[in-house]
Order: structure tokens, then sequence, then C-alpha cells
């Protein structure tokens, strides 16, 4: 889009949008018609403390993860989006073999439900298929997730003539399987510089499971993380965003670490 970081509703859209770009959800603004955005993104996970289902710490063996994203999301109309997110995993634990596969795949639609002055209220529903290889193979208690999820999002202009920008969104993750449901609330704030070339950006993504599902003990936690990145615009069309994700809060969860590397496309 030759005038992405242009300060008018419709750029300023395009540019809330590219922000989902280092997780698998679309944010407010959702896309253009007849925009395409992709995002190929790598991270590397690294932990060798946990924290127990009281909140105290523990020491574990040391585990790295590494995950490829394919992300790409599509403006059908002026109001609807549809997009999806593969990710390939490759494990690589301190005791035991390393493992290869194909982790999750996602699909959701995006709806704008109202936009007036700098300010968006839009609606998601996505559905996850998570350890989509055991699914394959015919694993039982691998059924898909499904998510609604709430957008608010608004911008305004900065000092260096570029953009400020707010985006929060809260989802309830509904897990058949043997998952345990999750209540998700995020949220994001970013700076975008007035030569329209640096994007700075800031996001906090949190992960509560519902108590009263005890009988579904596998993937039961609680997880705050924070995540700082700087992403660099290089053309109209090619983009590159280099951040850091640290876990801060947890319940029966990995301590860990995660750099990631991701390349967007627009077009």
């Amino acid at each position: 889009m030759p005038h992405f970081f242009k300060i008018s509703l419709t750029s300023a859209a395009l540019l809330l949008s590219c922000l989902s770009a280092n997780q698998a959800f679309a944010d407010a603004w959702g896309r253009q018609k007849g925009s395409l955005f992709t995002a190929t993104t790598l991270r590397h996970f690294d932990f060798d403390k946990s924290w127990t289902k009281n909140n105290h710490t523990k020491n574990e063996d040391h585990y790295r993860e590494t995950k490829i994203e394919n992300f790409m999301e599509y403006g059908l109309t002026d109001t609807i989006s549809v997009g999806n997110n593969v990710t390939y995993l490759f494990t690589n634990p301190e005791h035991g073999s390393n493992r290869h596969a194909f982790n999750e795949v996602e699909f959701w639609g995006h709806y704008k439900i109202h936009k007036w002055d700098q300010k968006i209220i839009s609606g998601q529903f996505l559905i996850n298929f998570h350890d989509v290889e055991k699914r394959f193979k015919g694993v039982q208690g691998h059924q898909p997730g499904y998510e609604p999820r709430l957008f608010y999002g608004q911008y305004w202009t900065n000092w260096l003539n570029g953009v400020n920008f707010f985006d929060t969104s809260v989802a309830y993750r509904y897990n058949p399987g043997r998952n345990a449901d999750q209540i998700r609330f995020d949220m994001k704030f970013g700076i975008e510089t007035g030569t329209k070339k640096w994007l700075f950006m800031i996001e906090s993504l949190n992960k509560i499971s519902p108590r009263n599902q005890h009988h579904r003990p596998y993937s039961d936690y609680d997880l705050a993380e924070i995540a700082p990145s700087i992403t660099h615009r290089f053309t109209d069309h090619i983009s590159l965003q280099l951040g850091y994700k640290r876990a801060i809060y947890g319940r029966r969860i990995a301590i860990g670490s995660e750099p990631f590397l991701s390349l967007w496309t627009e077009f």
C-alpha cells in the first residue's frame, strides 16, 4: 500500500492491522477491502524454571522450542476480514528426543462493528486446531478450540508527526477437548515515527484458566507476558519486526523468554 503510514483513518487502519503479525490474532482494525497482509515469524523459546500451582518457582530440565509461524489475513469486504495462521514446531528438551511437527492451525473471521472519529469496536471468531499432528493420527482429546473476541482500538497524532495507537481485546477460548478453557486479555500500545519508517510497540498478553475445570488438568494455567518490539519499514510492501517476549507471572507454566523475528509483506 503506497500510503500505508499516512495519517488518515484509512491508512491508520492499515498500520494498526499490521501489528498483529507477532501473534495469531487480528487487531481491532482488521484489513481494508482487497488488501492482503502476510507475516513469517521465527520464535525461539527457552526455559529452565516454572511456576507451580501455588505460584512458587521450581527448577526444570532445560527446554528449548523453536516455532515458525505463517500468518495471512485478507480484507474480504469493507467490514469483514478473514485469515489463518499455521505454526510449525521444533523442540529440543534436555532429556528426551527432539521433535518437529505441525503444532497449530487457526482460521478466523473479523467484523468491524462500529467506527467513529479515530476509534473502533470490532469482533472476531476464531477456530484453533492444536497438536495438529496428533489429530491427523487419530489421537483422542484433541478437538478444536473456539474463541470469540471483542476489540477496542483508537489512534491519535503524536509529536513526531506520526501515529500513537492503543488496542485492547478480551476473549474466551472454549476447549471442548482435554485442555482447560481460557480467558484472554491483551493490550498493545505503539508509536510510529514521523519518518514513517519505524514502529515501536509494547504488548501485554494475559491468559487465565477458570478454576472450576479441575477435571481437565491439561493446559490449566495462568500466564502474563510482556513483549516489546521494534519494526522497520523498508518499502511500501516489506517490513521487518524484531521483538522479545518474557513471562512475568504465571501458575503451572514455564518461566521463559522468547525472542522473535518477523517479516511482513503487504499487497
